[in-house]
C-alpha cells in the first residue's frame, strides 16, 4: 500500500472492543488525529453500537465486529483476522490489550504488519490503589496513553496533537431555559451517589422554574428509577432506554451541563463537548479516566486515605460504609449552577 507524505502511514488499524466509556475517548483521541493527519485513514475495529462514535470525519471509519456473535470464540476470531487482514492495513495499533487483541496482534505480526500496543500502566494503578503505601500522585490520563501508542505506531513525523478545556459558546437559551442531563447511575456501588441523594438533586433543579432536567441511563431497574422521577417532577424527562447511541449523542450535545457518576455518560457527554461535573468515590480521577477536556474542578470528591481502593469501583469498600459518597447534595449543586 502507497505511503502518504512525509513518510507518515497511510492506513491505520487500531483495535478497542469495550467498554463504552472507553470507544469513546478512543474516538476522541482519534478524531483529534485524524485532523491532524488528513491522508491517512483511520479505521477503528469495535462493536456495532459504538459506530456512531466514528461518525463526522471522513478519514475515520469503524469496522463493526460482532464479538458476542459471528465473530465469537477462536474460530470467530479467526475468521475476524481474515476480514482486517483484508483491509491490508500499514500499521495496527491495539488499545485495548486484553487476550482477543493480544490473539489479533500475533497474527497481524506472522504477517509482517507493523503492530503497537498500549501500557495501561497496570502496575501505577496498581500502586496508586493499594491501601497500605499508597502512592497518590496524577497518572497519565487514558487519552495520554491512547496519543502515546499513536505517536508511537506513525513515527516521529506525526503531528502533534492536543486539546484544550471545554470552553463553550452558549447559543441564546429560549426563555432563559437551562438543560441540565443526568446520569445517576454506574455500574459498580462504588461509583453511584445514593439515589435518594441524588434525587433530591433532581428535585432542587426541577423546581426552580429555568431549568429543563434530562436523565440518562440504561437496565431495568434504571429506567424504572428514572420513568418514576419523571413523573414525580415536573420539568425532568427521562432518556433512559428510549434510543440508540447515536440519538443519544445528539441529545446530550443539547445540554448546557451534565452531571455524571465516573461511567460512560461523562466520557459521552465529554466526547460532545458538553461540560461535566463528575462525582468521584472508589475510583478517583488520578487514575487517568477524567473526562475528556473537562475541568479538574468540576470533578467532585472527598479526600480520605483510603481513596482510591480501586481502577475501576468493582472492589467491595474496606470500610463497609461506602463513607466516599457521602459528599454533601448541596456541594454538588453549587458546582453545577457554576457550569451554566
Amino acid at each position: 500500500m502507497a505511503k502518504a507524505k512525509n513518510n507518515t502511514p497511510s492506513c491505520v488499524l487500531a483495535l478497542r472492543f469495550s467498554a463504552l466509556g472507553d470507544v469513546a475517548m478512543v474516538a476522541a483521541t482519534v478524531h483529534e488525529f485524524a485532523a491532524a493527519h488528513r491522508d491517512t485513514v483511520f479505521m477503528v475495529v469495535s462493536q456495532p453500537f459504538m459506530a456512531p462514535l466514528f461518525e463526522g470525519s471522513d478519514n475515520v471509519s469503524c469496522i463493526v465486529a460482532d464479538i458476542h456473535g459471528r465473530y465469537d470464540g477462536l474460530w470467530g476470531l479467526w475468521k475476524l483476522f481474515l476480514k482486517l487482514r483484508d483491509l491490508r492495513p500499514c500499521i495496527v495499533v491495539d488499545l485495548h490489550d486484553v487476550l482477543r487483541t493480544k490473539v489479533l496482534r500475533f497474527l497481524f505480526r506472522l504477517t509482517g504488519a507493523k503492530v503497537k500496543k498500549i501500557d495501561k500502566g497496570r502496575k501505577e494503578k496498581r500502586r496508586l490503589t493499594r491501601l497500605k503505601n499508597k502512592q497518590l500522585h496524577p497518572l497519565k490520563t487514558m487519552i495520554e496513553r491512547y496519543r502515546e501508542t499513536l505517536y508511537a505506531a506513525m513515527g516521529e513525523q506525526a503531528a502533534s496533537v492536543a486539546a484544550t478545556p471545554i470552553s463553550r459558546e452558549h447559543d441564546e437559551q429560549k426563555d432563559n431555559i437551562k438543560k441540565l442531563g443526568i446520569a445517576p447511575f454506574a455500574y459498580y456501588k462504588g461509583k453511584c451517589y445514593p439515589p435518594e441523594r441524588m434525587e433530591k438533586i433532581v428535585a432542587h433543579f426541577a423546581a426552580c422554574g429555568d431549568t429543563e432536567v434530562y436523565l440518562f441511563g440504561g437496565g431495568k431497574a434504571e429506567v424504572d428509577t428514572l420513568s418514576a422521577w419523571e413523573k414525580k417532577y415536573p420539568g425532568v424527562v427521562s432518556m433512559a432506554g428510549k434510543m440508540p447511541l447515536g440519538n443519544e449523542l445528539v441529545k446530550l450535545k443539547t445540554m448546557d451541563v451534565m452531571l455524571s457518576m465516573d461511567s460512560a455518560n461523562m466520557h459521552l457527554a465529554s466526547f460532545v463537548n458538553v461540560p461535566v461535573v463528575s462525582v468521584w468515590g472508589a475510583t478517583h480521577p488520578f487514575a487517568g479516566f477524567e473526562g475528556w477536556r473537562q475541568r479538574a474542578e468540576n470533578s467532585i470528591q472527598i479526600d480520605m486515605s483510603c481513596r482510591p481502593c480501586s481502577i475501576f469501583g468493582n472492589k467491595s469498600c474496606y470500610r463497609g460504609d461506602y463513607a466516599c459518597m457521602n459528599i454533601p447534595e448541596e456541594l454538588i449543586i453549587e458546582q453545577i449552577k457554576k457550569n451554566f
